[in-house]
């Protein structure tokens, strides 16, 4: 029994150690709030929602997730007049679309967004955002980078997404430096990598096939200091959903 409970202070000492290591991090800590425009351009070309979203880190355990992730919360701020021109470019979603404005004379949109990300031992993950007009997302590549990859030279890496009655989603990723990497960014001098990744779709349901929508490439930009600073999606049918960083906010 007192062997028992000295092994509980040692954990709870540890749990209270990595806590303390992760809010004395630069970045990806409760503390700090990051700020990005974002644009969603649908497959004529067109600008059809010009919103602001905020990431908010909140130190908390991810509930109902086997690895080792922290809740976050996107914060999306969106004129709701512009969000109504927004279609599912997926059948079946826009079905449940229209049948939900039909009932209530406007479009099924949420405010805020909770999932899952981290920052541990060198590695940066994200879940990005897959609600409102971000849903095809499901299908992009993750915000996702080991620190170990950032040299000056060209790095590349996979991941594989496997989707329950859908298939997998391969991702490919390359790594380089910007030529000219080292940029100021509020009023700070960061070094930049350019992140470029292609989202591959392999079916198991046949059924999916016919519709063209859910490859897609990512022309990312990141930095140790505030993460991601830009996220460019551009899907198949010319759909487009854009992240570009801001600011950051202490609070």
């Amino acid at each position: 029994m007192r062997y028992l409970y000295f092994l509980l202070i040692v954990l709870s000492s540890c749990i209270n150690v990595a806590r303390l290591t992760r809010q004395s991090d630069t970045y990806f800590v409760k503390t700090k709030m990051y700020y990005y425009n974002t644009l969603y351009i649908d497959k004529n070309g067109d600008t059809i929602i010009k919103d602001q979203m905020i990431i908010k880190p909140l130190d908390r355990t991810w509930l109902g997730i086997i690895r080792d992730q922290e809740s976050v919360d996107y914060i999306f701020q969106t004129d709701i007049e512009q969000f109504n021109k927004y279609h599912d470019p997926d059948l079946d979603f826009y079905k449940h679309q229209q049948k939900y404005y039909q009932k209530h004379h406007k479009l099924k949109w949420s405010p805020k967004e909770r999932t899952g990300g981290y920052l541990v031992d060198s590695t940066f993950f994200l879940h990005p955002p897959r609600t409102n007009q971000f849903r095809m997302l499901y299908y992009g590549a993750y915000p996702d980078i080991s620190y170990n990859l950032l040299l000056d030279s060209i790095t590349k890496y996979s991941t594989v997404v496997r989707m329950l009655s859908f298939g997998v989603m391969r991702h490919q990723y390359q790594v380089s430096p910007l030529k000219e990497s080292a940029m100021k960014i509020i009023d700070k001098d960061v070094l930049i990598w350019k992140i470029d990744a292609t989202s591959t779709a392999e079916f198991t349901n046949e059924y999916y096939k016919q519709f063209h929508i859910y490859n897609s490439i990512l022309d990312a930009e990141f930095c140790k200091e505030y993460g991601f600073i830009k996220m460019h999606y551009t899907f198949e049918n010319g759909i487009k959903i854009q992240f570009d960083f801001v600011k950051m906010e202490v609070i």
